[in-house]
């Protein structure tokens, strides 16, 4: 395998890693994106997919056709192939990748007739070499893969590697996260230990700039729970644009994979615009018509994952500093809505899993204040 990497490289494990370009702007023109959507829509004249891929393909040319309802993985394809028309390498490994665990990518396609395989993103430009993408299903082994795919890049372990070595990389983690009732095995990438694992000090405001690039600079990593195929676009883009390199943990959802909400528009990947459950939050307080909740508006946080897991802990004291920079109170006036502290990251029936959501978004929107 040629390890050679020039102008840049983009490297999924479930993720990705990235080398240092010279461009700064992570954004792209609708212009373009029709450009490069059409050649990853297009199919050869005389390749025969599955039906079902087959009409996936055609709603996603629909998609870039229109510009308008943008889905998750057509997202994802869009921040990977403007990756690859500006000349950067991109690796993508992990079990199942190349149809998406839960069929939502279909980044390799057989024929049904022939069994040849035909993958859009090596057809782009003209006479583009294989090798700048490459997607390659794995083993189930999750850390094997991971450890590898870091070995590739830096050879050394992530969450340290600079504040250690002083040695950087880019990899991104995508890793399946949302409470659907599928059980504690399939609920929750442990949000929590990757938050308790950053470096930045809670009880201090860090100097912003601008770009929030020094702020970002001195933390040892990133960790995302993105909403909208717009954003995740960016934060994909963001990893190989900018001047540094930072590892990127991404809580990938499931559900919003096909959310009738979860749609961008082209335009919204010309500019940078919470978690899974604004949706079903945003949803009920249409049914209650409750135009005066201004989600986010009080100082309350709300979140899926029980009180002793997911982003809380983290976020409470780092609320508080900026409250209290602001005279707004203290850590008793927050208040929390989720989960009550559990031991197992969900609960394996799914007729009281849908009970704790409900009560969840009823509680999200309720007019009285919150206990």
């Amino acid at each position: 395998m040629n390890t050679k990497m020039e102008a840049g490289s983009l490297r999924l494990v479930f993720g990705y890693d990235s080398v240092l370009t010279i461009s700064s702007d992570y954004r792209v023109k609708p212009e373009i994106l029709k450009n490069v959507g059409k050649a990853i829509t297009a199919l050869p004249e005389n390749f025969k997919p599955h039906r079902a891929v087959k009409k996936v393909y055609g709603e996603r040319a629909q998609m870039i056709e229109t510009g308008e309802g943008i889905d998750w993985a057509v997202g994802e394809a869009l921040a990977l192939v403007t990756l690859l028309v500006e000349g950067n390498h991109v690796r993508l490994s992990g079990q199942d990748v190349e149809r998406g665990t839960f069929s939502h990518r279909h980044s390799v396609l057989h024929d049904q007739e022939t069994g040849e395989r035909y993958c859009p993103l090596d057809h782009v430009i003209a006479n583009q070499d294989e090798e700048m993408f490459t997607v390659s299903n794995s083993s189930l082994s999750e850390f094997g893969v991971l450890g590898f795919e870091l070995g590739y890049s830096m050879e050394n372990p992530m969450h340290c590697g600079e504040s250690k070595w002083l040695r950087q990389t880019g990899l991104v983690l995508l890793l399946p996260h949302g409470y659907d009732g599928q059980g504690p095995e399939h609920s929750s990438a442990r949000l929590e230990r990757f938050l308790q694992m950053s470096d930045d000090n809670p009880y201090v405001i860090p100097e912003m700039d601008p770009t929030l690039w020094k702020q970002i600079q001195e933390c040892n990593w990133q960790v995302v729970n993105v909403t909208t195929p717009a954003n995740y676009f960016h934060v994909l883009r963001r990893q190989i644009n900018r001047e540094f390199h930072k590892p990127l943990v991404v809580m990938a959802p499931k559900n919003l994979l096909r959310h009738k909400d979860c749609k961008s528009n082209l335009s919204e990947f010309d500019d940078v615009k919470a978690t899974q459950i604004y949706y079903e939050i945003d949803e009920e307080r249409r049914k209650a018509n409750a135009k005066d909740v201004a989600i986010y508006a009080e100082i309350v946080w709300c979140q899926e994952e029980p009180m002793n897991m997911g982003a809380y802990n983290c976020i409470a004291p780092r609320l508080c500093t900026a409250m209290k920079s602001l005279s707004r109170g203290t850590i008793d006036d927050i208040k929390y809505i989720g989960r009550a502290p559990s031991a197992a990251t969900a609960t394996g029936f799914y007729q009281f899993h849908l009970k704790e959501q409900a009560d969840i978004v009823h509680k999200s929107v309720q007019p009285e204040p919150i206990d």
